[in-house]
């Protein structure tokens, strides 16, 4: 019995044909079969080349949330965005231009990491904020949170159940209420020293909120997840960086594309090597929780 011809969302099948392109391009450009899977799944989220020994020494450091597309690529997109276009300084109309630009980009990118929760979460948010700044509103973060909380589960309820989106939310909420605290405890003069602090802020308060649930779910707690979050996440956003430049312009000049996929491949080997240091250290996590 035919029920009908059978047809897909065009959106995602046009992700998808755009993630082929993009995988078909770091085959070409990229020789450690290792470094370009990581590299795949930074960039735009492709993870079926990730190797699984990487897999696990990523889990055990508390790492392993850099190799899923999620909220701190899209801040990284959004920071990028901001200085490219000039949000800061436009107004009038020219404000609103680039706001719309800036908001169909980070949900372009959203697409095409396959809308995760968290990606989904972080482009509303940042688009809210987008928005009304455009309109001359500010924004209160936690209005902002909730607001993108109810879009996606006004579009699927079950979400509410799905372990990315607990992680993704929780993690923000850890964020914006203990970070302060956090900063507080070691205050520093020099630029360098704050932007420590803050990072080891970031990541001492959304793991206070988180990690009972990472418990719950995975069974295992990294103890030296300042150290790894510390050396790693510098170097995300570096390969981040590198990774766009590779899309963006490597089409251009195919020198740019050889360079932005050597800079990668060199920034993943010392994220290896820190990983698997870390891993191999006494008591570096507790497991079978």
């Amino acid at each position: 019995l035919s029920t009908g011809e059978n047809k897909g969302n065009f959106l995602f099948a046009w992700s998808y044909q755009w993630r082929d392109i993009l995988k078909k391009r770091f085959d070409a450009y990229f020789k450690n079969q290792e470094a370009k899977g990581v590299a795949e799944a930074i960039v735009f989220g492709y993870k079926e080349d990730l190797d699984q020994d990487w897999m696990d020494a990523f889990s055990k450091t508390g790492t392993i949330h850099v190799l899923a597309v999620s909220g701190l690529h899209v801040g990284i997109i959004f920071f990028l965005l901001s200085n490219i276009l000039g949000l800061s300084r436009s107004k009038g109309c020219s404000l609103q231009l680039k706001s719309a630009l800036a908001v169909l980009s980070l949900f372009f990118y959203a697409l095409l990491t396959g809308v995760s929760p968290s990606v989904s979460r972080a482009a509303l948010m940042f688009s809210t904020v987008i928005v009304g700044k455009a309109i001359g509103r500010d924004s209160s973060i936690y209005n902002t949170l909730c607001f993108a909380a109810f879009i996606l589960v006004l579009i699927d309820p079950m979400s509410i159940f799905n372990v990315g989106f607990q992680f993704s939310f929780l993690a923000v909420v850890g964020i914006v209420f203990y970070n302060d605290y956090f900063r507080t405890l070691l205050p520093q003069s020099t630029w360098l020293g704050d932007r420590i602090v803050s990072l080891l802020a970031v990541s001492m308060a959304a793991q206070l909120v988180t990690f009972p649930l990472g418990l719950y779910y995975f069974h295992q707690f990294s103890n030296y997840f300042l150290v790894s979050n510390l050396l790693v996440i510098p170097c995300i956003t570096i390969i981040l960086y590198a990774g766009i430049s590779f899309v963006a312009l490597g089409w251009i000049a195919d020198g740019i594309a050889h360079f932005c996929a050597w800079l990668i491949e060199v920034y993943i080997q010392f994220i290896y090597a820190v990983v698997h240091f870390l891993e191999k250290l006494p008591f570096a996590f507790f497991q079978n929780v």
